[in-house]
């Protein structure tokens, strides 16, 4: 019947948005969306961040998509978000992290209302790799040492080198195209190891 209450959307609308709740309160900790999903993960090239976009989005907030009007066309249709320039936009997507100076123009709020602070989706291959740096902030026990994917690092210091005055920032959350996730909320504090080790 036309209209009525869709349960299977409904949880999974309710997984994806459990998942995404534990990335934030556990930084840096890998979950994959699609845990404890009956069919796995859906087909098609955007099929995972436009399930994961459909838990953030809707007409009242508004999204810039980077260099792929395609995609932000379909984000739009499914999701009837406002799209708006880099600078105003309460979500932003990069598909890679091939330029980093974006980072610059992305709104990370004000003193006054940092909850104008946008929400950063990034999409990499891979959030495990080689590079390893220090974290430490809420939800953090301590400082913790991480080895990430090089592209979550150059990032994550390039954010750090912007010199944000908390509690302005932004939220990052990291995709991979089989549903893993990592978030580093605006208030994590990212410190190279070698430095670290440096002021030990």
């Amino acid at each position: 019947m036309e209209g009525a209450f869709d349960l299977d959307n409904a949880l999974t609308t309710q997984r994806i948005f459990r998942h995404i709740m534990y990335s934030f309160s556990y930084p840096l900790k890998v979950y994959n969306i699609f845990d404890g999903a009956d069919n796995g993960s859906p087909d098609g090239e955007n099929a995972t961040l436009v399930e994961l976009c459909g838990v953030f989005l809707d007409n009242t907030v508004s999204l810039y998509v980077h260099d792929d009007a395609r995609l932000a066309a379909e984000i739009r249709e499914t999701t009837y978000v406002r799209l708006a320039a880099i600078e105003d936009a309460d979500y932003v997507i990069l598909k890679d992290t091939h330029d980093l100076n974006l980072l610059e123009k992305v709104s990370a709020g004000s003193l006054i209302n940092p909850h104008k602070g946008a929400t950063l989706i990034i999409i990499i291959p891979r959030i495990e790799g080689t590079a390893r740096f220090i974290a430490e902030g809420p939800g953090i026990n301590g400082r913790i040492s991480v080895s990430a994917d090089p592209a979550i690092a150059d990032c994550l210091y390039k954010v750090a080198d912007l010199n944000i005055e908390y509690p302005q920032g932004f939220d990052i959350l990291f995709l991979t195209g089989y549903g893993d996730i990592c978030a580093v909320p605006r208030h994590i504090e990212i410190h190279r190891e070698e430095a670290v080790k440096w002021h030990m």
